[in-house]
């Protein structure tokens, strides 16, 4: 019985254990400058005049800094690399209902156009005990993950976002942006690359809509807009006028159309994504194209 005995008192240990390691989790999880960890872990509201959120083309294609300094204003960039829109809607209505209202939002549309768009909740299982949508949401898409969460509390930080969160302990995660040009090379091989035709997700499109219509009736101003392509890869599009067009016909706001504002390939890291030089251009347009705030300096 006594090694029976040594395995259990074993067990319990690992089992009660992981909690203590769970709230050390917590608590660094809780000081760090990584934009997730903020929306959720931060004891103060946020207070900021602009969001920005969208998927990697939303993080590169709107500079919070550059914005705060030229503008005199303050903004924040919740946008994600692959975010999707369904997360998209859950984290903007849990920054509403714990922070303070902002006066605008800036969305980057082009996550409408990807096919293949799936939503990833687990990834941010770290913070479903703070949000009861994406805890819900885990148990709706993933029950294994739902379980081991609710058993083994410390599988919640099995994520990439414990490692943004310790990255960005000491240093805030705003400045992350593309600093880097693409090659000659690279630009004259997109010019080898087939034509294609841009579409809709009709179930994104629906999300976007969804998100539209909360803000509104919340009183937040909604820009739409599109970051700038490569234009050597905006060439191979086919339709983007079109469905543009579309998109603002089934969302019923103005796309801001940035999509061609860029000419020079000096201001692109790759074929869908600018460099800092670039976003500090597109701050410039997408500000003083949209009120209230196109007559501010």
């Amino acid at each position: 019985m006594k090694p029976l005995k040594i395995f259990i008192e074993f067990l319990a240990t690992l089992y009660f254990g992981q909690w203590i390691i769970t709230l050390f989790l917590l608590f660094i999880v809780s000081k760090s400058s990584f934009r997730f960890s903020q929306l959720y872990h931060k004891t103060t509201k946020m207070d900021y005049e602009i969001l920005c959120i969208g998927n990697s083309r939303g993080v590169n294609s709107f500079y919070s800094p550059y914005i705060n300094n030229t503008f005199s204003l303050k903004s924040y960039n919740l946008s994600y690399n692959g975010l999707n829109l369904s997360i998209e809607k859950i984290l903007l209505e849990d920054y509403l209902e714990n922070h303070n209202k902002p006066k605008a939002v800036f969305i980057e549309v082009s996550n409408v156009f990807n096919s293949n768009s799936k939503p990833y909740y687990e990834s941010f299982n770290m913070y479903s005990s703070k949000s009861k949508r994406i805890n819900e949401k885990i148990k709706e898409t993933d029950l294994n993950t739902y379980i081991l969460s609710a058993t083994f509390p410390l599988y919640r930080y099995n994520n990439e976002f414990l490692f943004r969160s310790l990255f960005y302990m000491f240093k805030a995660d705003q400045n992350w942006i593309n600093r880097y040009k693409i090659t000659e090379g690279f630009n004259q091989k997109v010019l080898e690359m087939p034509t294609k035709n841009f579409s809709c997700n009709k179930k994104d499109l629906m999300i976007l809509r969804q998100i539209v219509v909360m803000l509104k009736k919340k009183d937040v101003n909604v820009y739409l807009y599109l970051a700038p392509y490569l234009p050597n890869y905006l060439s191979k599009i086919n339709n983007l006028s079109f469905q543009i067009a579309y998109i603002e016909k089934e969302i019923g706001v103005k796309v801001i159309n940035l999509s061609r504002s860029l000419s020079k390939p000096d201001f692109f890291s790759d074929r869908v994504h600018i460099n800092e030089e670039g976003a500090k251009l597109v701050a410039n347009l997408l500000i003083r194209s949209s009120n209230p705030y196109k007559n501010k300096n």
